[in-house]
């Protein structure tokens, strides 16, 4: 029986070690990050898309993350990962991205920044699309991990 190679980050900040995770859980990881779903990553490693969830759910525990963006922005911290690529985002952008972040809707960032709900789509679709992002959330996450935005205030 052969055991797969086990690879481990740089430890953090804190000290604490970084987790250790085997190819395959690497290989899961990068692609998450890079906004593929479950149903296109099952067959290139010879699981049902169910198979993929168990993993993925198995992956966020081992990082200690509340879900899969919180997951890959573990990953990066610890240096599992690539850095995001470098990209340039308007200050219009830029912004809207920020209140995304905090978790307001369109609606709201609307209102906030005196533009049409409509402007607002299109500076979410162009952010998502700039940043190779597969949605609203990821796009947020990726803007934070390139330190293009600030982290959003929680206090939960």
């Amino acid at each position: 029986m052969t055991v797969a190679p086990q690879i481990v980050g740089p430890s953090t900040s804190s000290g604490g070690p970084a987790p250790v995770l085997n190819d395959r859980e690497l290989d899961l990881l990068r692609r998450l990050a890079a906004g593929e779903k479950h149903h296109a990553i099952a067959p290139d490693l010879f699981l049902s898309v169910t198979g993929v969830q168990s993993m993925t759910s198995r992956l966020i525990a081992k990082l200690g993350a509340r879900n899969t963006p919180h997951a890959i922005h573990i990953a990066h911290q610890h240096g599992l990962l690539d850095p995001p690529a470098t990209v340039k985002l308007s200050p219009a952008l830029l912004r809207v991205m920020e209140l995304v972040a905090d978790g307001h809707t369109n609606a709201a960032i609307a209102v906030r920044l005196g533009l049409s709900e409509h402007t607002v789509k299109d500076h979410v679709k162009k952010a998502r699309r700039l940043l190779g992002a597969r949605d609203r959330a990821h796009a947020a996450v990726l803007a934070v991990e390139a330190r293009m935005i600030r982290r959003p205030n929680r206090t939960s």
